[in-house]
């Protein structure tokens, strides 16, 4: 994962801060619940958090009408993480790319290896 290589270089959507909570609150298991709560906790203390705003809704109204108009319908939480990224000038990392492949905005899978480094084997 290139995460590491990019400290100061990314921030989190506020709706993806929300994703995380839920998902930890979520487990069945209460000691692996407690470890996800820990660790969304380290993460949103160490990590911008870039809120939805004016500019972000604007984006996400004309890209849900132009993908819907294609018969292209995305989802809105997908939306919302997108458009916050793309009013901020910012890169959507995401292991599912294909979630915002429709999508006017640039998206990296950080789980795979970076190309400029597939190109040099």
């Amino acid at each position: 994962m290139r995460l590491r290589g990019h400290q100061g270089q990314y921030a989190i959507a506020s709706l993806v801060v929300g994703e995380l909570r839920f998902g930890a609150q979520r487990h069945p298991d209460p000691i692996r619940r407690e470890r996800l709560t820990a660790f969304v906790d380290g993460v949103v203390s160490n990590t911008p958090i870039m809120a939805f705003d004016a500019r972000a809704a604007e984006w996400l109204g004309v890209e849900r009408a132009r993908t819907e108009a294609r018969g292209e319908p995305v989802d809105l939480a997908d939306l919302i993480v997108a458009a916050t990224a793309a009013a901020n000038q910012m890169v959507v990392v995401t292991a599912n790319t294909r979630h915002f492949s429709r999508l006017r905005v640039e998206v990296e899978d950080w789980t795979q290896p970076a190309p400029e480094l597939e190109e040099g084997r």
